[in-house]
């Protein structure tokens, strides 16, 4: 593991996960899922008891900080948050995981060995996912007004419980009803279907695509031609569904689990 500054990088290999590690990062889910988890985490510093998600929270990133980050990494961090908050100037921190499976893991909970609050709390820091992308993209040229595409999809089978479409919509048309009209024009697309979206796309330019619907760690529950679930990947929501060379700048998913991935059950 590497941290970059521009003094230089500093080095430092991490213990790895553990059994206890692991299980830690298995009640936070249990946790999520409301669900008893298998022993109450140990309360530290900040934490609130009898609020199982936070507890769990905390116990993941002090795992974070003690597994994951070697002790030569923490020092250096420890250093430039206390510099920078002396001067009053911010620490710009991003975080790169090449492996998935540890990438997947709450970074954002991460508690510095001997502090007591997650780095992201910090007034000095400034914390960030940094991911590795496929090159230099091209411009797009896309005349204003802003424009964006508002898809609402709720299947009527396989797909959980039916969405509130009025609610949704509304919500979105409230954030810009402000500017809409001579500087914010939004379409709303009849359909929530691979096909629906890709069309549109297609159709007109865009600079924000803004989807709203069920998800599940890695995949978002689209509408089938018959009405059921569409359960889409990553890659198929990429590959299909955004047209090629018609790209847009913003993507929002308004789903739940959009930033989750499975963890193994812990046994």
């Amino acid at each position: 593991m590497t941290l970059t500054t521009v003094e230089g990088s500093v080095e430092g290999s991490p213990l790895g996960m553990d059994w206890s590690a692991d299980r830690t990062v298995h009640d936070l889910f249990l946790a999520r899922a409301h669900r008893t988890p298998l022993a109450a985490p140990v309360l530290g510093a900040g934490e609130i008891a009898g609020d199982r998600l936070d507890n769990a929270l905390w116990a993941v990133g002090r795992m974070l900080g003690k597994r994951l980050l070697p002790a030569e990494l923490a020092e250096k961090l420890a250093a430039e948050t206390d510099a920078a908050a002396r001067t009053g100037e911010s620490v710009h921190l991003a975080i790169e995981v090449a492996d998935d499976h540890v990438g997947d893991l709450p970074w954002e909970t991460l508690i510095l060995p001997g502090q007591a609050e997650p780095l992201v709390l910090n007034p000095s820091v400034r914390l960030y996912r940094s991911v590795t992308g496929p090159g230099s993209a091209s411009v797009t040229n896309t005349r204003g007004p802003l424009r964006i595409l508002a898809v609402i999809a709720s299947p009527k089978r396989g797909g959980g419980e039916l969405l509130d479409y009025e609610s949704e919509l509304a919500r979105i048309l409230e954030a810009v009803g402000p500017v809409r009209g001579r500087k914010a024009y939004v379409r709303v697309l009849n359909g929530g279907s691979r096909k629906a979206i890709r069309a549109a796309l297609e159709l007109e330019r865009f600079h924000i695509l803004h989807l709203s619907c069920h998800a599940e760690p890695g995949q978002l529950i689209l509408e089938a031609d018959d009405g059921s679930a569409d359960r889409t990947n990553t890659k198929d929501f990429t590959d299909i569904v955004l047209a090629p060379g018609r790209g847009v700048p913003l993507v929002v998913l308004a789903g739940c689990s959009t930033a989750q991935a499975q963890w193994p059950c812990f046994r």
